[in-house]
């Protein structure tokens, strides 16, 4: 398992975040995503959980 350090981004007075990734974790083998894929965001407590949407989604 890699770990790196991203950044939250926020552009503009848009509401919207983006969350950065570091090329060491996306270029690791088991980086499950791919560009233009929706995921699901989820918030819980202190964590913010990422993953790939169910194909029904």
């Amino acid at each position: 398992m890699k770990q790196g350090f991203g950044k939250v981004i926020k552009m503009s007075s848009a509401r919207t975040h983006y969350v950065s990734i570091p090329a060491l974790i996306t270029s690791d083998d088991a980086y499950p995503f791919t560009p233009g894929e929706k995921i699901r965001v989820t918030v819980d407590g202190q964590r913010l959980i990422i993953e790939k949407c169910p194909a029904d989604e």
